[in-house]
């Protein structure tokens, strides 16, 4: 289940569910499919196995700690207009 195509998807979902539960706090807008690919081509590219500690592979999702530490920050380098008002990649 830990493919290109499940670990964009859990980037998408978890980036959602934080603008769902917070969008004021959180730092960026929702990102779409084809960026999330981009983002863990990078990661997988420049960190392999980035994602060997903190993926829970049977639930299908990532971890807080993977998505923080790994995914969103080269997201908000790889895509700074997904950055809302006020927010800096230096954030991450």
């Amino acid at each position: 289940m830990n493919t290109h195509a499940d670990r964009a998807r859990a980037g998408c979902d978890f980036i959602e569910r934080e603008n769902d539960i917070d969008p004021d706090f959180f730092s960026l807008k929702n990102i779409r499919p084809e960026e999330a690919n981009q983002v863990i081509a990078a990661l997988d590219a420049e960190q392999p196995g980035w994602d060997a500690k903190f993926w829970f592979e049977e639930l299908g999702i990532m971890t807080a700690d993977s998505a923080w530490d790994f995914f969103l920050p080269t997201a908000a380098r790889l895509f700074p207009h997904l950055l809302k008002e006020g927010h800096f990649a230096e954030d991450f």
